[in-house]
């Protein structure tokens, strides 16, 4: 499902984050370089893995802006599992 030979970044804004069991997960709309936008469904691990890494229910919401870098999908749609965010302020999260 995941190519986990690459990492990709994409920078956008959030649109939808799901702080659920057993994944969460977030979608960030991207604005290609031909000004086309699309929208990447990003998979995580679980809320527990996710506050071991300094994650809260609220640490992103609708319209945040942020960078992720993630293992896209092997099928080259839009989408990937989380490897690290950065968001607006700096502070980057793995």
């Amino acid at each position: 499902m995941f190519d986990s030979e690459r990492t990709q970044t994409i920078k956008g804004k959030v649109t939808e984050f799901n702080w659920v069991n057993p994944h969460s997960s977030f979608k960030v709309e991207v604005t290609g370089p031909d000004g086309k936008t699309e929208i990447w469904a990003i998979e995580m691990n679980t809320p527990q893995n996710l506050v071991r890494n300094g994650w809260k229910r609220t640490t992103i919401k609708p319209g945040d802006e942020v960078e992720v870098v993630v293992r896209p999908l092997r099928d080259g749609k839009p989408g990937g599992s989380y490897i690290s965010i950065t968001l607006a302020d700096g502070t980057k999260l793995n």
